[in-house]
């Protein structure tokens, strides 16, 4: 909302505030100022009257004029076309200073002195679609006579500021110059100034002559009011300087009227040639695919929920929105039928945003506009056509609809007021605030009744006055206080443990990304961990596109993709993970889990001048990192051969306390092909299965002082057999000399029995003394004869 200082006040006694307290004070009540600003630029200005103005001797182009500013005349040479003798002009003296910090000096122009220069609008930063048409290529001349040596933008009435100020959605009050004052007037504790008009009327009465009905629930109330013998012309230059302000261009008085009115009411006017309309009125909505030619001279089909207002029979208007093309007011009209309205805020905005047709009145109709003030707002426009337009208007007008709606009572007690805001606020100062907001209050023992005009929409409840008493007491003044609570906030186990993940993998090189949680329909079959398919895909009611049409099942489709980006801009070394939200319906409930997708592709370690310092990316080097971040589970791996994008014998299950938690391997080679994609190794694992508990700190165990000793068991086992199983085994015969075991060997050929294959394993042995070499053959023939046992396994000769 653009707030004029100089038109407010006008509205509300603000004598003795200057205008930065005005600005400084709005923050402190919810009302943010996002920027002030000057319609004209310009320092050091003064009004000159132009006594001479002839050719320049030395161009074809310019003149030479005389200028008289009261305390010198002035020679000043001008290049303007309209520049003439007798003309009251704005002159920037020497010292000047204009837009864009263009300063104003003596200067010769063609071998002649130049001591100033006359002005156009332009120059002083009036934007050029808010220039009238005859000053567009040239300076600007006051019309009338006008005071030598005065300031010409008081004469304009632009030597104030202008306030952009942020309005929220509810407050629809505040989208008028009077909503606008009465909200200063209460900040400043300063009462509305009352301007009193009388409208000479003729002896027709406008409800005799006019017949309007309506025909639709959308329409709450229309007024027709009747004008006659109007002048169109010039608008007078205090209605055209609010009106830019504001931000609308003037046109004429007709049409700047009721533009002004509804900048001063917030009610939304709407002015009708009543010698092409007729006398009937009918409100009605739309039938399917009616066309109306709007004030654009754009045809535009209706559909049945839009509201349209015609003469009995054709469209003439898109209620709300933009008027009809055949009744517009043009030079020629001389009799005026006068809208004024009240009409459903969900359908102007429904209308106004299917036909891209947003303006100052359906933003207002959106919001909501007081019916109350309905007839007093078409009143007050017919009493500034006759004054500024000569016109000649009948009694009273013609309705059909709500005129009036009753004010709203709500009860308030002084102690709930303090007890919610946490300050004692006395009850006389409670009623002052009220009061200054243009609210009735009356005493009913300990409790206050409010009445709160139709105006206020947002106020309904007894929090919305509690609000409003906050917001004009001051929150400035209200004490720093910190919240009341028992238990102090923390991070959860889960939270800590993510965050220690994002630091390790950092730490350990890799570069974090975060993708789109949508993907297409195809897409989003890719990589599905669920080898049964019980997951349900959750599709997005209203997607913006085909191409984020579902709710991602996994991390890995969106790496993958950030991945193909990368290395089809030659970047080839790639450590990607990303923590984020995978979705799925299961058994009629949507579920939400958090995973872990890690992607490497390329050298890990890229050694440029040592080219054995390269560590290449691949499927151990993935295991190994999995095993770093999470170095307190023991996980096991399962061949896994059901993901089609994954390789079927470079891709593993990766199972916690024999439950599927992830996956990991490398990208199928065909798949890799389709998507121009080299040499990747993925992983992902379910975070909320692994991250349910805070681990157990491992206690200190001090260095042995001995050397570790080592022995090598080669094994015969069936091919189903897998190393893990050997391993699990032998951890499991629950020696405190096992330190750990693993695999060095694996061998399939014409010495091994068909079905067979020879595992070779190293166990690390260890104490904190010597062992003889009969506690460790003690010690190896409990493994063997365990693993034989329950593996059938036997000594390799």
């Amino acid at each position: 909302m653009l707030v004029k200082i100089n038109w407010l006040r006008g509205l509300v006694d603000l004598k003795g505030i200057t205008d930065q307290e005005i600005i400084d004070s709005l923050p402190k009540h919810a009302l943010e100022v996002d920027g002030v600003s000057k319609v004209l630029k310009g320092t050091n200005l003064t009004i000159g009257h132009v006594l001479e103005c002839e050719p320049h001797p030395n161009s074809d182009h310019l003149s030479l004029c005389k200028v008289d500013v009261k305390t010198e005349i002035l020679q000043i040479v001008c290049g303007a076309p309209n520049v003439k003798k007798g003309q009251y002009v704005i002159v920037a003296l020497v010292g000047a200073e204009l837009l864009d910090g263009f300063k104003i000096k003596k200067a010769k122009i063609r071998g002649i002195e130049s001591c100033g220069m006359i002005c156009s609008l332009d120059e002083l930063g009036l934007e050029h679609k808010y220039v009238p048409e005859e000053y567009q290529n040239g300076i600007y001349y006051f019309k009338n006579k006008v005071e030598v040596g005065s300031n010409p933008l008081e004469a304009l009435d632009f030597d104030d500021l202008v306030l952009d100020l942020a309005v929220t959605s509810n407050r629809a009050d505040l989208m008028s110059m009077k909503g606008m004052a009465q909200e200063i007037g209460a900040i400043f504790r300063r009462p509305l100034l009352k301007e009193e008009y009388k409208i000479k009327y003729e002896k027709e009465q406008a409800e005799d002559i006019l017949d309007i009905k309506i025909e639709t629930e959308d329409c709450l109330l229309y007024t027709g009011f009747l004008v006659k013998d109007i002048e169109i012309k010039e608008s007078p230059q205090f209605i055209k300087s609010r009106l830019i302000a504001s931000g609308i261009r003037p046109i004429n008085n007709v049409v700047d009227i009721t533009n002004y009115i509804l900048m001063l009411f917030g009610q939304p006017l709407h002015a009708f040639d009543y010698d092409k309309v007729g006398n009937t009125i009918l409100v009605r909505k739309a039938n399917s695919n009616e066309m109306i030619n709007t004030l654009d001279s754009v045809s535009r089909k209706l559909k049945t929920e839009d509201i349209l207002i015609t003469d009995g029979a054709k469209g003439i208007a898109l209620a709300g929105v933009m008027g009809g093309l055949e009744t517009e007011i043009t030079n020629d009209t001389k009799n005026i039928l006068l809208e004024a309205a009240v009409f459903n805020p969900k359908q102007i905005r429904r209308t106004s945003r299917r036909l891209d047709l947003v303006s100052e009145s359906s933003i207002r109709y959106e919001r909501g506009v007081d019916v109350n003030e309905t007839v007093k707002a078409g009143e007050y426009a017919c009493y500034l056509f006759q004054k500024y337009a000569n016109a000649k208007v009948y009694q009273g007008y013609a309705s059909e609809g709500t005129l009036y709606l009753g004010d709203k009572t709500i009860p308030l007690k002084v102690k709930e007021v303090n007890s919610i805001l946490g300050v004692k606020i006395k009850e006389e100062e409670i009623v002052a605030i009220l009061e200054t907001l243009g609210f009735e209050v009356e005493k009913d023992k300990a409790t206050l009744l409010v009445t709160v005009p139709n105006r206020r929409l947002d106020i309904n409840i007894k929090e919305d006055l509690i609000e409003e008493v906050a917001r004009l007491y001051g929150y400035d003044k209200m004490p720093n206080t910190l919240p009341k609570m028992d238990l102090a906030g923390g991070l959860s186990v889960y939270q800590k443990e993510r965050r220690r993940l994002r630091r390790t993998l950092s730490s350990l090189g890799l570069n974090e990304v975060m993708n789109y949680s949508l993907l297409d329909k195809d897409a989003n079959k890719e990589f599905v961990l669920d080898p049964n398919n019980n997951w349900e895909e959750l599709k997005v009611l209203q997607p913006l596109s085909s191409e984020h049409e579902y709710l991602r099942q996994n991390l890995a489709v969106g790496i993958v993709q950030t991945a193909k980006y990368n290395q089809a801009r030659r970047e080839s070394n790639l450590a990607l993970f990303e923590i984020g939200k995978v979705y799925y319906k299961l058994e009629e409930e949507s579920k939400e889990r958090e995973h872990l997708g890690i992607l490497l592709s390329g050298k890990f370690i890229d050694g440029l001048w040592n080219k054995d310092a390269n560590l290449k990316n691949n499927f151990y080097l993935l295991k190994s990192i999995l095993e770093n971040i999470f170095p307190e589970y023991s996980f096991k791996y399962e061949r896994l051969d059901y993901i089609a994008e994954l390789h079927p014998g470079q891709a593993a299950k990766i199972l916690y306390n024999d439950k599927v938690v992830g996956m990991l391997g490398a990208l199928h080679p065909e798949y890799a092909s389709k998507h121009d994609l080299v040499d990747i190794y993925l992983l992902e694992v379910d975070l909320s299965k692994l991250l349910k508990k805070e681990l157990e700190i491992k206690p200190y165990e001090k260095i042995s002082k001995v050397p570790e000793a080592e022995r090598d068991i080669a094994l015969l086992v069936k091919d189903e057999i897998k190393a893990g199983d050997l391993i699990d085994v032998i951890k499991d015969v629950k020696s405190r000399l096992v330190q750990d075991v693993y695999v060095f060997d694996l061998y399939k050929g014409e010495e091994i029995e068909k079905g067979y294959k020879s595992i070779a394993l190293r166990i690390k042995l260890g104490s904190y003394e010597t062992l003889t070499e009969k506690e460790i053959n003690t010690l190896m023939d409990r493994i063997y004869s365990a693993l034989k046992t329950k593996l059938g396994a036997k000594l390799r000769d």
